[in-house]
């Protein structure tokens, strides 16, 4: 078995970090992103199953929140948990679909629906297995029932307005302020999202920070997976590896 040569494994993994190379930069930021996002989530679902001292801390923090809100901020965080309810997302998944679809972007339709359909699927696969019981103060501003962890308004606002940021980028290729500044308004609306379950008392801290890590896992899987399939679909040419790095390139 012949073993590769060290220069070859260093262009290789130069490649891994050229944004010019196909299956270059993008995905290795997105399997980082991915595995540490992971990682977050792992350790807090064992510290939530073994009632380490983050559950204490859980506690405590919401008797504190619970002890020190209004009817004012109720009202507020009452609208902006409602901006992430899964009645909201889905009605801007169902838009992002359909204008997708109308500009022939095929692949983007169908991923959008997929990714956020397999986002709700996971969350309540999530909740099942790991059965943690929600705080004792949210109990008015709940519509049935169902488990605390991960929070779901949380994960499924990752992935809803994540896509909406990565569509808006993709599609009118903004100048970097006006990119940033989607960024940042799309980060503080989920921040504030997953701050809203805390304030309302239907979510422990730890719930929402695993729900923001299952999202940004979730999502950074599927749209590398969405942009790998756009360019091959674009494209329309075969993939081959290159002699010189390992890596891929277009078959000409």
């Amino acid at each position: 078995m012949k073993i590769p040569s060290l220069d070859r494994w260093r262009r290789f993994a130069a490649d891994r970090l050229d944004p010019k190379v196909y299956l270059g930069l993008h995905v290795t930021v997105s399997f980082v992103v991915c595995a540490l996002a992971v990682w977050v989530f792992a350790a807090l679902v064992d510290a939530v199953l073994e009632n380490d001292s983050i559950v204490n801390f859980d506690v405590a923090a919401a008797v504190w929140i619970h002890e020190r809100v209004t009817m004012f901020g109720l009202r507020v965080f009452q609208v902006i948990t409602d901006i992430g309810s899964p009645i909201v997302v889905s009605l801007l998944v169902v838009a992002m679909a359909i204008w997708c679809w109308q500009r022939r972007e095929r692949v983007l339709a169908v991923g959008v629906v997929t990714i956020c359909a397999g986002a709700a699927l996971l969350d309540r696969v999530l909740k099942a297995v790991i059965h943690r019981n929600r705080p004792e103060f949210g109990t008015p501003f709940l519509h049935g029932h169902s488990f605390s962890f991960p929070s779901g308004h949380a994960f499924g606002s990752i992935v809803g307005y994540g896509i909406l940021a990565y569509l808006l980028i993709a599609f009118f290729r903004p100048a970097r302020n006006t990119r940033r500044l989607i960024q940042g308004v799309i980060a503080a609306l989920v921040l504030a999202i997953g701050i809203s379950r805390i304030y309302l008392g239907v979510h422990y801290p730890s719930d929402v920070i695993g729900g923001f890590a299952a999202g940004i896992a979730w999502l950074s899987i599927c749209l590398t997976g969405i942009r790998l399939a756009r360019d091959r679909s674009s494209r329309g040419t075969a993939v081959r590896p290159t002699r010189a790095s390992g890596g891929y390139a277009e078959a000409e």
